[in-house]
């Protein structure tokens, strides 16, 4: 049997450790939002004026986070590795991350995740689409990304398709299915454009969901059917005004 002292040296050891990685995921953050806010002011401008076109479908009257704020939590979310959007509580709450946030966009705490996910659910999804293009334009126009041309002309966008999310039981009409030995999984996939260059860096174009029409298709969407949607899509965007490989 361990001796009582001996567990609470073990606890103690444990609690310091604790600590030590609280306070060390806290730095984090801090630099995290000092290299973000650096890196959007210098390519991008103002964050609010990124979003200014996305359309807010909620009840002007019950709105405490704008689009603009909700959208920032969002970028945050991915870049932390949170996971999960009810960490965003947990592991966003710090006083850094909240200071900044009151100063940004003039509220006292950052907004749960459910939050988010009840706003972004009345939004049109191709505003933020627009979004992302609007940032790859910004980036063409001021040659950032002319280092990764292929013969000082062209830029290189790869597309491929991933999986997003799989379940056991049906999520929605649109699941894709795959039955093996009697067992159906559910799942979801999206195809994906990136912009590709030499050093590693990709950056994201467009988006073109892989999803059925409804619960009983003749035939199931797949990659093939995407791409076309996703090059008619990308075609009609002029992002990169017909130098695109």
């Amino acid at each position: 049997m361990r001796h009582p002292c001996a567990v609470h040296r073990y606890s103690d050891t444990i609690d310091e450790q604790t600590n030590e990685r609280f306070l060390s995921l806290r730095n984090t953050q801090a630099g995290i939002l000092d290299v973000l806010f650096g890196t959007i002011e210098h390519f991008f401008g103002d964050f609010h004026e990124l979003f200014s076109r996305v359309k807010d479908g909620r009840a002007p009257k019950k709105i405490t986070y704008s689009i603009p704020a909700l959208a920032f939590v969002g970028v945050l979310m991915f870049l932390c590795h949170l996971g999960a959007r009810r960490r965003i509580k947990l592991q966003l709450n710090t006083d850094s991350s909240v200071g900044t946030f009151r100063d940004l966009f003039g509220v006292d705490a950052i907004p749960h995740g459910d939050t988010l996910n009840d706003a972004f659910k009345q939004c049109n999804p191709e505003d933020f689409q627009a979004v992302v293009c609007n940032m790859d334009a910004m980036l063409i126009r001021k040659k950032v990304l002319y280092f990764s041309r292929v013969l000082d002309k062209y830029f290189v966008v790869a597309i491929d398709g991933t999986g997003t999310v799989t379940y056991s039981q049906r999520h929605c009409p649109h699941c894709l299915t795959q039955t093996h030995n009697g067992k159906t999984v559910y799942y979801h996939n999206v195809l994906e454009a990136k912009l590709v260059g030499p050093n590693g860096f990709a950056f994201s174009v467009m988006s073109e969901f892989i999803e059925n029409p409804g619960a009983n298709p003749k035939k199931q969407d797949c990659e093939l059917k995407a791409f076309y949607r996703l090059a008619r899509c990308l075609k009609s965007a002029g992002i990169m005004a017909g130098n695109l490989q």
